[in-house]
């Protein structure tokens, strides 16, 4: 599953045996000790479903995902191939 993004304490990763639509998943904090998790369907760039982040946060990760959907895709895409 590759990472496709970091910044600060925010990770997002593609998981490379995962369900339609593509979506990115983004987890916050240190591998194993996860605080926070969210799904973002990159058709819309809208969060699917999130557990622990605030609204603020989900703000700017679906402005992340905005900025970054197209290389996002290109990955989900490579992965499926």
């Amino acid at each position: 599953m590759p990472t496709v993004l970091t910044i600060r304490n925010l990770m997002f990763m593609i998981h490379t045996r995962d369900h339609n639509p593509p979506h990115v998943t983004i987890y916050c904090g240190v591998p194993d000790d996860w605080q926070a998790k969210a799904r973002v369907n990159l058709e819309n760039c809208q969060v699917m479903d999130s557990t622990g982040f605030k609204n603020k946060d989900i703000k700017i990760i679906e402005a992340l995902c905005i900025v970054n959907r197209e290389s996002f895709l290109e990955v989900w895409y490579e992965t499926r191939s």
